[in-house]
């Protein structure tokens, strides 16, 4: 018979992984190199440049927002390889 402890069991929770190699770039900030326009599914996609890597991106902020080439952007989350940003407070 085992016997289990919490060291041994994963419980889920809300805790970030810090195994995960993305969490260093939320809080940060992202150049706007194209896009953010509607596209089906009402999201803003378009394409962000992160320390020197183009990644694709979702706007999750305000929609009103408008963006231009050159503007900077706070990385809020990466999910399913896109960079989710919003506005520069």
């Amino acid at each position: 018979m085992a016997v289990l402890t919490p060291k041994l069991i994963k419980i889920e929770g809300s805790a970030e992984d810090v195994n995960d190699p993305h969490i260093r770039m939320v809080g940060k900030q992202a150049e706007v190199l194209s896009g953010f326009e509607f596209v089906a599914g009402g999201e803003r996609t378009g394409r962000v440049m992160f320390d020197g890597v183009e990644w694709p991106a979702v706007w999750s902020d305000d929609p009103s927002i408008q963006l231009e080439r050159c503007d900077r952007v706070l990385v809020d989350k990466i999910y399913e390889g896109r960079m989710f940003v919003k506005h520069v407070a």
